[in-house]
């Protein structure tokens, strides 16, 4: 017999569980923020990053960074002027049920006051799969100048309040992972021109400027090296010299 799934309820949670879990969630986005190329520089870091060589705190810091890519939208250019700055994902990364569906209202709620209600960690086996579709996604549009990225079933909610005049808008999307490919979506339309691969040690990055073909200076500095000492491409190895024989 199939046991049901646990509903992970707002009454659920103490208040100091939602606060760690924001608090937590902050730190995230904060980290994103800082990383250079922000959101989109955060995705080609993750896209390559090898999760083995992780610590346990950078692991846990990584599932808070990707909580936070499945479950709000990012903040979109004026072409897309329908996107809310907020998302609900009913359903956690496992599918489980996150709430009730009478239960979406106070969560909302809870959205629109910035209090995020937490949602489990990913299991290393669902980080895995998410950064390879992420690879896989940014390859295959490095590689055919196109890539064909599906968009996940949205439901816009507009509810109107006669007595103010005011209307609020309400998205939700009912998984965490279509949510997350969404957001890749945006990002790539947003930056596909900075998207690339260097030529030196074949990583994807995000370049600076429309001229850059090196990921790094290091990169660069290693075929300057090469081209100096006139040694061919056929024969560099790792750090630029001829290999060992």
């Amino acid at each position: 017999m199939t046991q049901k799934p646990r509903l992970l309820t707002p009454s659920a949670l103490s208040a100091k569980e939602i606060a760690l879990y924001q608090d937590e969630i902050g730190k995230a986005e904060t980290r994103i923020q800082e990383t250079p190329g922000a959101a989109m520089g955060w995705l080609t870091w993750f896209s390559q990053v090898k999760l083995s060589e992780l610590s346990t705190g950078q692991g846990t810091d990584l599932g808070y960074e990707i909580n936070l890519f499945g479950d709000s939208f990012l903040t979109g250019p004026d072409r897309f002027p329908i996107l809310p700055s907020y998302g609900l994902s009913v359903l956690d990364w496992e599918g489980n049920l996150r709430c009730a569906e009478e239960e979406i209202p106070l969560m909302m709620k809870k959205l629109s006051r910035n209090e995020r209600f937490p949602i489990p960690l990913p299991s290393h086996a669902k980080v895995e799969g998410l950064q390879k579709k992420a690879y896989r996604l940014l390859n295959t549009f490095l590689r055919n100048d196109m890539c064909r990225m599906p968009l996940p079933k949205i439901e816009i909610n507009i509810k109107r309040f006669p007595d103010t005049d005011q209307l609020e808008t309400q998205l939700i999307v009912n998984r965490p992972l279509e949510l997350f490919t969404y957001n890749i979506s945006l990002l790539v339309c947003t930056h596909a021109l900075r998207i690339r691969r260097c030529p030196e040690c074949i990583r994807i990055f995000l370049a600076d400027r429309k001229n850059q073909l090196y990921c790094s200076v290091r990169c660069q500095t290693r075929v300057a090296t090469r081209k100096y000492q006139g040694i061919s491409e056929d024969r560099k190895g790792k750090r630029g010299r001829p290999p060992k024989k």
